[in-house]
């Protein structure tokens, strides 16, 4: 079988016809779930009040850097519907990393077929199909880690392109912290091998992630501790012990395996056979810990590295006794497990929509003063329709006693609760938080979680239960 002889130009326009074609019917499809919600309620604050430090209800929150809120304050303001013009962004930027990611592959000596094969790969994943069709930072923080690189494995010698890839560094570091040191790692490891690792522009072009680190703690000052210990590392190495740290670890790879499972299997064999064969791959395939680590039911975590992970397993595909065969068992083979791929992006946003719908319907049945109690369930918060509510966060401690309580009396003391400011909740989710609000009576209460309440049931469904309040 031969493969037809496109030259790159041609075969980048087929990539990005293909990644289009996947992840359009995405964008509308899903409600926002868990942090999107967050971060669609910040970025609306952002637009309506642009600020240094992102907020979340009013509050300066530690969780991620500002240029994700501001850049997408900017480009979300399209007429479109909601879930559509937020994400329009995640997709432009996974598109344009299409074509950097090919021009990356081809600089560090991978041949023509074996980058496009490995691009289909990684765009039928569901890592990069969640990634650039969902209200996240990674495919912006993904583009500029692909730039940096871009520049560091360009042939053209001079200080303007280290000068560039330090810029595109510091811009993924502001983006979402240290997930940009991918960037100086692969710089090294790439020059390593070609001995160049003494030109002081390169070295000066590796202090740029530390600067911005240093420039971010600065803008963020009291909150700057929180940000980069109780928040960064406590995604790395759970301050709650070892049980805890597993239960991420089986998080973690229990959702790789079965959203990507076929190509992580394939690049294992894939890099046991050939991880000798280029050193600058090997060692981005072995960044893959750190997500393993860290990536908690989070696939987009595992977005920078899924690159390498397609490109072992394209790479056992296509290669036999040293040579790339692609022919008609190829063809086969391939096809068979691109439809897999395919089908197990179905099946999961299927469920995601069967698991997340409640906590829409419910925002949207609602009008009025309505109070959210109970678990954490984010969803219900951008189709509210009206924008001052109340909300008691209190995961696994939504007694009947408690929620009484706030209902009859919003402001209760009775209770040791972190008011207005949400920026603690994941690196302390066991305290109560509440949402600032001048409502002192509701007409209705919207319960996430396994409690009831005496009052009149107007929904239930996934454990959101909406009860009317008015007499």
């Amino acid at each position: 079988m031969k493969v037809p002889a496109f030259d790159d130009k041609r075969m980048i326009i087929l990539l990005a016809l293909v990644y289009l074609l996947i992840r359009l019917p995405l964008l509308n499809y899903l409600p926002f779930i868990r942090d999107e919600a967050l971060y669609a309620v910040m970025i609306t604050e952002q637009i309506n009040h642009p600020t240094l430090i992102p907020t979340f209800f009013g509050y300066p929150v530690s969780w991620k850097p500002p240029l994700f809120f501001w850049t997408y304050s900017i480009l979300t303001q399209i007429s479109l519907p909601a879930e559509a013009a937020f994400r329009l962004p995640s997709l432009l930027f996974g598109l344009f990393t299409i074509p950097i990611l090919f021009r990356i592959f081809r600089n560090v000596g991978i041949s023509r077929n074996l980058t496009f094969f490995s691009l289909i790969i990684f765009m039928v994943s569901y890592v990069s199909s969640y990634s650039n069709a969902a209200l996240l930072l990674d495919s912006e923080l993904f583009f500029f880690i692909s730039l940096s690189l871009l520049f560091y494995t360009e042939k053209t010698p001079g200080k303007w392109k280290f000068l560039f890839a330090g810029i595109f560094a510091a811009l993924a570091f502001f983006t979402k912290l240290a997930v940009a040191f991918i960037i100086p790692v692969l710089a090294v490891a790439y020059y390593h091998e070609r001995k160049s690792l003494k030109n002081p522009w390169f070295l000066l072009s590796l202090f740029s992630i530390p600067i911005s680190a240093l420039i971010l703690s600065s803008i963020f000052s009291t909150l700057s501790n929180e940000m980069y210990i109780e928040y960064t590392l406590g995604l790395l190495f759970s301050f709650r012990g070892a049980v805890d740290q597993l239960q991420s670890l089986t998080g973690s790879l229990q959702l790789l395996l079965f959203g990507s499972g076929i190509w992580f299997a394939l690049s294992l064999f894939g890099f046991w056979k050939h991880w000798k064969e280029n050193l600058f791959m090997s060692v981005w395939y072995l960044l893959s810990f750190f997500p393993i680590l860290a990536g908690n039911y989070m696939p987009w975590y595992y977005l920078p590295v899924f690159p390498a992970i397609a490109y072992f397993a394209s790479l056992l595909l296509v290669m036999h006794n040293g040579k790339e065969a692609i022919d008609k068992f190829f063809a086969i083979i391939f096809s068979i497990f691109l439809v897999a791929s395919l089908a197990t992006i179905a099946f999961l946003y299927y469920n995601l929509n069967e698991e997340y719908t409640a906590q829409k319907n419910a925002g949207l049945l609602v009008s009025g003063n309505v109070l959210i109690i109970g678990d954490y369930a984010p969803t219900i918060l951008p189709y509210l329709q009206e924008k001052d509510f109340g909300w008691i966060l209190a995961h696994n401690q939504a007694t009947p006693e408690l929620i009484s309580d706030f209902v009859d009396d919003y402001h209760s003391c009775k209770y040791d609760v972190t008011d207005g400011s949400f920026s603690p909740m994941f690196h302390r989710p066991d305290a109560i938080y509440r949402k600032d609000t001048g409502i002192s009576s509701f007409d209705y209460l919207i319960l996430s979680g396994n409690q009831t309440y005496d009052a009149e049931l107007i929904y239930d469904r996934s454990g959101i239960r909406v009860y009317s309040l008015e007499d």
